[in-house]
């Protein structure tokens, strides 16, 4: 009298269970593939925006530096035109 409860539901259990279950997984493993996509690029996006901001830190520093180098190449030149009496 076991035997055919046995059977019945081993028998469910391959028809309804394992192909839910494969339904399940699928849907569970295209969400993950869909987020670890976002999570890339997201990754990615910050990656380029780091890039952005410090390639316009290093051209801010660069204009500071080539505008102190012009004043002080004035101010050379401007050296050479006072007169030398006013030397001590």
């Amino acid at each position: 009298m076991m035997k055919p409860l046995v059977h019945f539901f081993a028998k469910n259990l391959a028809i309804f269970f394992l192909p839910v279950a494969i339904i399940v997984s699928a849907i569970a493993y295209l969400g993950y593939e869909l987020e670890a996509e976002r999570i890339y690029n997201r990754l990615a996006l910050t990656g380029q925006e780091i890039a952005r901001t410090g390639n316009a830190t290093v051209l801010r520093h660069l204009d500071l530096i080539t505008s102190d180098v012009i004043f002080l190449s004035q101010e050379s030149e401007l050296n050479d035109y006072i007169p030398k009496a006013f030397e001590f």
